[in-house]
């Protein structure tokens, strides 16, 4: 993060306080840096600052670096939890990428599909929600002719988990175990968090399913998986736990 803000400076001061594209990368770098140690406040407000800057660099004319930059500030807004502010950004990343590559399938627009979705799951856009992940999961199965990947994985997790608050438990349980064997082929043997996410939903819906003594192999696997890396106290530990008592 020190590293992060002398380089910012540093090019401020080369750049004299004007725009440049270095500058926007230096941005970004801290954004990322503040992300890890868990800051997404002062994330968001450097998100702001790229924004603005790219937006001066393109002249406000569509450009892939400014549809990311609102596709930034949209997941800087979703990871402060401001999801009626994020989904304008998203939705503005969208359309900006459509209209660059006049709709054809990228993996870009994939992940902006999948932003757009995940916001108006957590507004309580269920249906809508589900249109958009499952469009952004069958771009990325297209484009990656099903192989496995991070994202793919991301997406098949995210319809599973919409399925199961539309009522839909056993399809979504189908998706979430299809997230879960992808992930644990991507990652191998190292234990990782979206491993545990992954087992933790698959318990979720096993037990909403009254299938007990299953839900409990895999709430136990989450658990043990999470502790790896996070510490005892970490909410998703705790959530994991609470589903060993619940």
């Amino acid at each position: 993060l020190t590293y992060s803000r002398q380089v910012l400076e540093m090019q401020k001061c080369l750049y004299q306080g004007g725009d440049n594209p270095s500058l926007v990368k230096s941005l970004n770098s801290l954004v990322a840096s503040l992300y890890y140690l868990g800051n997404c406040q002062e994330a968001f407000i450097y998100c702001k600052k790229a924004l603005e800057m790219q937006k001066r660099l393109c002249k406000e004319i569509d450009h892939a670096n400014f549809a990311q930059a609102l596709s930034d500030v949209g997941t800087s807004l979703y990871y402060l939890g401001r999801y009626t502010e994020a989904l304008p950004y998203c939705k503005k990343a969208l359309e900006m990428h459509d209209r660059l590559y006049k709709g054809r399938d990228h993996p870009k627009k994939a992940l902006y599909l999948n932003n757009v979705g995940k916001n108006l799951y957590q507004l309580g856009h269920y249906i809508r929600a589900l249109d958009c992940c499952k469009r952004a999961l069958r771009m990325q199965e297209r484009l990656y002719e099903k192989k496995d990947h991070p994202y793919l994985a991301l997406y098949l997790s995210n319809v599973g988990e919409i399925m199961f608050c539309l009522g839909n438990t056993q399809e979504g349980l189908i998706y979430s175990k299809q997230a879960l064997e992808m992930r644990k082929r991507i990652f191998k043997s190292i234990d990782h968090q979206w491993v545990a996410a992954s087992l933790y939903n698959v318990g979720k819906m096993l037990a909403h399913l009254k299938r007990f003594d299953e839900a409990l192999k895999y709430h136990k696997e989450a658990v043990k998986t999470a502790l790896q890396f996070y510490q005892q106290g970490h909410k998703d530990v705790k959530e994991y736990l609470q589903s060993l008592v619940g």
